[in-house]
């Protein structure tokens, strides 16, 4: 009996201890961002871009951009280059 009560105090000591981890750890900042309030549009048409508004910042997409404006995308994946 005196070993599983050893047992169950060691399940529990480990349980509060990791629960505590969360506690200790440092906050991490957050930030707003809103997806699509802005809208693209390439000579008087509306493009399907996802667009990304964060602090003051408008985001597009560079495949939707290109698209709009007809142009040529490529990946060159050994640079990490779009062009």
């Amino acid at each position: 009996m005196k070993k599983y009560a050893q047992l169950f105090t060691g399940f529990l000591m480990g349980a509060l201890v990791f629960s505590a981890i969360p506690a200790l750890a440092e906050t991490t900042n957050q930030i707003t961002a809103i997806f699509d309030r802005v809208k693209l549009v390439v000579d008087g048409n509306m493009t399907d871009t996802t667009t990304l508004l964060y602090d003051g910042r408008t985001y597009i997409q560079l495949k939707g951009a290109a698209e709009a404006f007809d142009a040529q995308l490529d990946w060159d994946e050994a640079t990490n280059t779009a062009r």
